[in-house]
């Protein structure tokens, strides 16, 4: 009777800090068989990074490098929260939620069928994440999680300066070996820039001027050879001379 009692408590008061989950991982109640059970999902995904800042043509840079799964960049949504937080949200493949996907991979288990009480529970499990990721504007579905957000270790611009995917061979020969095929990794590689430009530094310079020694004494010389020439014929001719130069 106590255990009855306890399946019919009252569910805790919403803002509970227990049961208060993002709408990416919250916890779904569900009847399975006739029994209250709990079946919880996530879409979000937490990748490990290496984050590193340079300095480049008197610019302060900063990259992102993450270890993704292997699939097409359209599925990867980077962005700027502000200008000091990074974010990476990723779709997750629709195959993912798929019943076809459970029966495939239990094939030779003739215990697991479209009937199986894991099918079933997997189905509705499925369906609630269907229900609460359709866009209910485009009627579409859109399995994004809360994307991971990355600290910057300073200001950055707010439009992203370049990304890509890089796809490496992966050294696992014996993982090769088995799938007989060669196998990547993906490397989500991010590119930022301070919103702040470096001053420039007045750097010092070398002119070349001449000899104020040589100036004075040719200097002098003019002086000489403008005397001689203003004693020699008429002044007023010599006077005319000086304009025409």
């Amino acid at each position: 009777m106590q255990g009855l009692a306890d399946d019919l408590k009252e569910p805790a008061a919403a803002g509970d800090p227990d049961i208060d989950k993002s709408l990416a991982e919250q916890t779904r109640k569900m009847k399975v068989t006739g029994k209250r059970s709990s079946a919880s999902y996530s879409m979000s995904y937490t990748y490990p990074y290496l984050m590193h800042d340079y300095v480049m043509e008197d610019r302060r840079y900063c990259s992102i490098d993450f270890l993704v799964p292997t699939q097409a960049e359209s599925n990867f949504k980077p962005a700027m929260k502000n200008n000091n937080i990074f974010t990476l949200a990723t779709l997750v493949p629709g195959v993912f939620i798929k019943k076809r996907r459970l029966l495939d991979a239990h094939a030779d288990d003739a215990q697991v069928n479209t009937n199986a009480h894991k099918v079933t529970s997997f189905t509705e499990t499925a369906d609630a994440v269907e229900k609460d990721h359709t866009n209910p504007i485009t009627d579409e579905l859109e399995l994004i999680g809360t994307p991971q957000e990355i600290t910057l270790p300073f200001a950055c611009e707010e439009e992203i300066i370049d990304w890509e995917c890089q796809l490496h061979m992966s050294e696992e020969n014996d993982y090769q070996e088995e799938l007989d095929t060669n196998v990547y990794f993906n490397v989500l590689s991010v590119d930022l820039v301070s919103v702040e430009k470096k001053k420039k530094k007045k750097r010092g310079k070398t002119r070349v001027i001449g000899s104020p020694i040589r100036a004075e004494t040719e200097d002098e010389g003019m002086e000489d050879a403008s005397g001689d020439g203003g004693n020699g014929g008429n002044g007023g001719d010599g006077g005319n001379g000086d304009e025409e130069f």
